[in-house]
C-alpha cells in the first residue's frame, strides 16, 4: 500500500506540472503516454500474432495509428480527426502491401482500434486544455475522476456484506462500491464548482455521475482486455499499479465524452 500511495502522489504531481505549466510539455506527455500504453498493449497482444510476422511491423503500426491522431491535432488541422483516419487508411494500404503475405490482414482492425482506444482518446488532453480556462477544466475532471475511484475503493473495503459489480472481469469491484464512487465524484464535483464557478449545481448533479459511471466502464473494459489476453496487469512500470493502461483506463473512455460536454457547457 506504501509503495502504491508514493507513485500515485509522484503520478499525480506530473500530471499536474504538466497541465498547468506548458502546453510543450503537455504535448511531450501526451505523446510518451500513447507510446507507452500502446506498447503495453502490444505486449500483451504479441503471444497472439502470426508466427512469422515481424513483431516490429505490428508494433509501428498501432504506435503510428494512435500517434496520428494527437500529430494531426498538434498540427492544427481543424478536421484532425478525420485526418488521422485518412492517414490511417493510407499507412495500411501501404504497409500491406509493401509487407505482403507477412501482414495479417485481419490484424488492421486492431491496429485502427489501438488508434483510436489510446490515440485519439489521450489526444483529448490537449483538445481539453484548448478551451476556455482549459486547465482548471482539466484539473477537474481529474478530480471526478480520482474522487470516484478513491470513493469507491474505500466504500467498497468499508462494507462487508457487498455485491459483486462484474464478477466475471473484476471480482473485488462492488456494486456498493460503484455508488460510493458516483456520490464521491458529486460531492468533490460541487465542492470544487463552489470554488471555482465554473457551472451551475444543476450540471454538476448530471456531469459528475457521467463521469463516474463512464469511468467505471472504463475500467472493467480494460479489465476484459487483460483477461483476454491472460494478464494480470499491463505492465510493470508502475510500482504498486501495474502499468499506464491500469492507471489511465477510466479517462480513456472518459476523456472523449468530457471532451464534448465541456465543449458545449462552456460555450
Amino acid at each position: 500500500m506504501r509503495t502504491r500511495i508514493i507513485t500515485g502522489a509522484i503520478g499525480i504531481a506530473v500530471v499536474l506540472l504538466m497541465i498547468f505549466t506548458s502546453r510543450y510539455l503537455l504535448i511531450f506527455g501526451v505523446l510518451a503516454l500513447i507510446g507507452l500504453m500502446t506498447q503495453e498493449l502490444m505486449t500483451m497482444r504479441e503471444r497472439y500474432l502470426p508466427e512469422n510476422a515481424g513483431i516490429i511491423v505490428y508494433r509501428s503500426l498501432s504506435t503510428l495509428s494512435a500517434l496520428s491522431f494527437l500529430a494531426s491535432y498538434v498540427s492544427g488541422i481543424t478536421q484532425w480527426v478525420e485526418a488521422a483516419l485518412i492517414f490511417n487508411m493510407l499507412l495500411f494500404i501501404l504497409i500491406s502491401v509493401l509487407f505482403y503475405p507477412r501482414v495479417a490482414l485481419n490484424f488492421l482492425p486492431l491496429a485502427l482500434f489501438d488508434g483510436v482506444y489510446i490515440g485519439f482518446s489521450t489526444t483529448f488532453f490537449l483538445v481539453i486544455r484548448d478551451m476556455k480556462s482549459g486547465t482548471v477544466l482539466l484539473l477537474f475532471l481529474l478530480i471526478l475522476i480520482w474522487s470516484s475511484d478513491s470513493f469507491a475503493y474505500f466504500t467498497g473495503s468499508f462494507l462487508r456484506r457487498k455485491h459483486a459489480l462484474a464478477p466475471a472481469l473484476s471480482p473485488k469491484k462492488s456494486i456498493e462500491g460503484a455508488l460510493g464512487g458516483i456520490v464521491g465524484a458529486i460531492v468533490l464535483g460541487l465542492i470544487f464548482n463552489a470554488v471555482t464557478g465554473l457551472f451551475t449545481w444543476q450540471i454538476i448533479l448530471w456531469f459528475a455521475p457521467l463521469i463516474s459511471i463512464i469511468g467505471i466502464f472504463g475500467d472493467l473494459f480494460e479489465s476484459m482486455i487483460k483477461r483476454h489476453y491472460g494478464f494480470k496487469d499491463s505492465g510493470t512500470l508502475l510500482p504498486g499499479h501495474g502499468g499506464f493502461l491500469d492507471r489511465f483506463d477510466s479517462l480513456l473512455a472518459v476523456l472523449p465524452v468530457a471532451g464534448i460536454a465541456l465543449e458545449v457547457m462552456v460555450i
